[in-house]
Parts: structure tokens; C-alpha cells; sequence
């Protein structure tokens, strides 16, 4: 049910849930902690909808360090 919407630059990708009990969410899937069986031990939670992930981007200069 997760929706690939981004990739950072390790190949862990960041998705949106598109149905079930976190659908609207917005997961990491670690693509190092893929194994062999299917699991969602390498799936995380970063925001509970995709307004709220937006919301929470931000421009980062490290020249300034913020």
C-alpha cells in the first residue's frame, strides 16, 4: 500500500500510504534494513499526513548551518 513518491540518495525511498490503517501517511522505507521476508520492521512513520510533511520541509543551508 506504499507509494514510492521519493529517493534519497542511499536508495531508502520515501512513500505516501495509500490505503489501510496509516493511509495519507508518509513513511521512510530503509532499503538497508530490507531482508529476505517480507516485514515492515524497516518502515517508519515520518509524518501522519502529506499536508503535515510539507508543512515540515524546510530550506537548508549549510553554509549557514540551519
Amino acid at each position: 500500500n506504499l507509494f514510492p513518491i521519493a529517493i534519497e540518495d542511499g536508495g531508502s525511498l520515501i512513500c505516501i500510504s495509500l490505503s489501510g490503517l496509516g493511509e495519507g501517511g508518509v513513511y521512510y522505507w530503509n532499503f538497508y534494513g530490507e531482508n529476505n521476508r517480507s516485514s515492515d520492521d524497516n518502515v517508519y512513520v515520518i509524518n501522519e499526513s502529506f499536508d503535515e510533511f510539507i508543512d515540515g520541509l524546510y530550506f537548508y543551508d549549510p553554509l549557514a548551518g540551519r
